[in-house]
């Protein structure tokens, strides 16, 4: 599943109702610090900074510093960082190339519930989506345009093209003329696909703490949507602690080893308050009722296994964040200081 972004997509916190700005800032800020870090890719449509120039939309301090001026509600982001981020996007992504030209017997009908910023723009659209459906087509591979949505990020429009195809370059082993049809589902939030990644495949070949937080943060969304759970997460919502990875290693839990699904699964399920977990509280000594402390942090602890070695997680929590301290042997009284 290979996501292609359009402009509006960058420019989506002046397009999104006010309510949704900080999400949508908050979806463009894990791109970006995905993409330049190397853990993620994806592509982006053709020429997109000129159609941004033509469509009055380039991504400047003007265009954000007045939508947040207009917002209902205060908000934590600057308009520099907004350019910036956006910026660091396009820096750090290929553009989408056509592979496949086609000759119609008859031209495609297209069924769209897409809002486009104009006329002219959504015939470009269309243009843009139905090459995207005939690679996809012949390609037998997902393309997964992401957009924006005036009303709501989480919601999902679509668009389809139904023709005959008279020839196609290059050529295919279908027999000619064929009748084509193909749809695409139109993402406005980046977590539509994360959320249907494998969280374990990603666990298994990570090494940096980032791809450690990568990784649990797509099982996390991907339980919520598989459960129908209630829970939400944001990116900023927990962190991976400086002794983390070390500790994996240590504890055959780093990624294939022993213990790595379980480490995995635990750690998905308290993120997603599942309440599968029994959390505790990590008390000073191992006789003391006195729960550890660190500022604002409580130290708590999990069970991973119950036998063998009997792994436990240890983190830290505050009003606010998680920071996911290390794995120990439950005889040892280690927590790494947040």
């Amino acid at each position: 599943m290979n996501a292609v972004i359009n402009f509006e997509y960058l420019v989506s916190p002046t397009l999104s109702d006010d309510i949704y700005f900080d999400k949508v800032v908050d979806n463009l800020r894990i791109l970006s610090e995905l993409l330049s870090s190397g853990i993620y890719s994806i592509y982006l449509e053709r020429d997109i900074v000129s159609k941004m120039h033509s469509y009055d939309y380039f991504p400047s301090e003007r265009i954000f510093q007045h939508k947040i001026s207009q917002l209902r509600e205060g908000t934590a982001f600057c308009s520099s960082d907004i350019v910036r981020t956006i910026h660091t996007i396009i820096k750090h992504s290929e553009e989408l190339e056509e592979q496949h030209i086609v000759e119609w017997d008859k031209e495609p009908e297209v069924e769209s519930d897409i809002v486009s910023i104009s006329q002219c723009r959504m015939k470009e659209l269309q243009e843009i989506y139905c090459s995207m459906a005939i690679d996809g087509f012949f390609n037998q591979s997902q393309l997964v345009p992401v957009y924006y949505h005036p009303l709501n990020p989480q919601l999902t429009q679509r668009i389809s093209f139904k023709g005959v195809i008279k020839d196609v370059e290059p050529a295919c082993v279908h027999v000619l003329p064929l009748e084509f049809y193909n749809c695409l589902d139109v993402i406005s939030n980046i977590d539509s696909i994360f959320s249907e990644m494998d969280g374990y495949e990603l666990y298994k070949k990570a090494e940096t703490e980032l791809e450690y937080k990568f990784a649990f943060y797509v099982g996390v969304i991907g339980l919520i949507k598989m459960s129908a759970l209630t829970t939400t997460i944001d990116w900023d919502d927990f962190k991976i602690g400086d002794g983390f990875v070390k500790s994996l290693k240590e504890n055959q839990s780093f990624q294939g080893q022993q213990y790595s699904s379980v480490v995995y699964n635990a750690i998905v399920n308290l993120l997603a308050d599942t309440e599968v977990n029994e959390i505790k509280p990590f008390y000073t000594t191992a006789t003391s009722g006195v729960q550890r402390v660190y500022g604002e942090f409580y130290a708590y602890r999990v069970h991973i296994t119950k036998s063998g070695r009997a792994l436990r997680l240890l983190f830290w929590k505050d009003d606010y964040e998680v920071i996911l301290s290390n794995i120990g042997n439950k005889n040892e009284l280690l927590i790494y200081e947040p």
